[in-house]
């Protein structure tokens, strides 16, 4: 009877053992599980983030050209209002100059924009063509109105 107790107990033990150990796996796998989500959703998110650091940088980068572009375009069709009826070969330079401008230029400077400047490079030859033509106010409205568009954008 006594070593039937004993292996009862035994029996016993083992089972507890048994028990505490499966409870301890199923712990352990809970807790390897969390872990691996979460690790995962870490990981996802800094993609996510560092695609977004991305677009803000080029689009950072664009906006940059795009006003360095067009603030260049503006003091370029500012120099041509210096025009002073002497000359003409130096300001045609410029023109021919503003419209290869325009033509590289195009993905960073707007419709309006490059509308206006081609106005204002037709109005010059124009005045390049008979000086009497100039006419201050023209120019300072293109100018205006070049400048109100550029700071709309």
């Amino acid at each position: 009877m006594n070593d039937l107790g004993a292996l009862q107990e035994l029996i016993k033990n083992a089972s507890e053992s048994i028990n505490a150990n499966y409870n301890l796996t199923i712990a352990l796998s809970c807790f390897v599980g969390v872990n691996l989500i979460a690790t995962g959703l870490d990981i996802f998110f800094q993609f996510r983030l560092k695609n977004k650091e991305k677009s803000i940088t080029k689009h950072s980068l664009r906006e940059s050209k795009r006003i360095d572009a067009q603030e260049l375009l503006y003091n370029m069709l500012e120099e041509l209002t210096y025009y002073d009826g002497l000359n003409s070969a130096i300001f045609q330079n410029k023109i021919s100059i503003i419209n290869k401008y325009l033509t590289q230029k195009k993905i960073y400077l707007n419709k309006e924009i490059i509308s206006i400047a081609q106005n204002f490079n037709d109005y010059f030859l124009t005045v390049l063509g008979d000086y009497r033509n100039k006419n201050y106010q023209i120019e300072i409205s293109f100018l205006e109105e070049y400048d109100k568009i550029f700071n709309n954008d």
